[in-house]
């Protein structure tokens, strides 16, 4: 159930982000931003958080297509990765 899901894919999250950007996710460990910060609201309503309504819809898409349930995290890191330089070039106070 998501009791279990969401903890399991916040544990899950940073380990795959020092894999795919260990520059992005060192950033965010020195500044002690874990993902409940930036990845709970994505995951809690399968990426429809801030996301456009067809953007939403294409991401959907490819999740029930894939039917893997780590799928979501990949994309949440995706949408994180979008604000790369901006995370990358800010202290925590003025982070995005």
């Amino acid at each position: 159930g998501p009791e279990v899901g969401l903890p399991l894919a916040l544990q899950l999250f940073p380990l795959l982000l020092k894999f795919h950007d260990p520059s992005l996710a060192r950033q965010l460990e020195r500044e002690h931003i874990g993902p409940e910060l930036y990845a709970t609201a994505w995951l809690m309503t399968v990426l429809a958080r801030g996301l456009t309504m067809e953007l939403c819809m294409r991401c959907w898409d490819v999740v029930l297509a894939t039917g893997d349930p780590a799928f979501p995290c990949l994309l949440a890191m995706e949408l994180l990765k979008t604000q790369r330089f901006a995370l990358l070039t800010s202290d925590a106070t003025q982070m995005p």
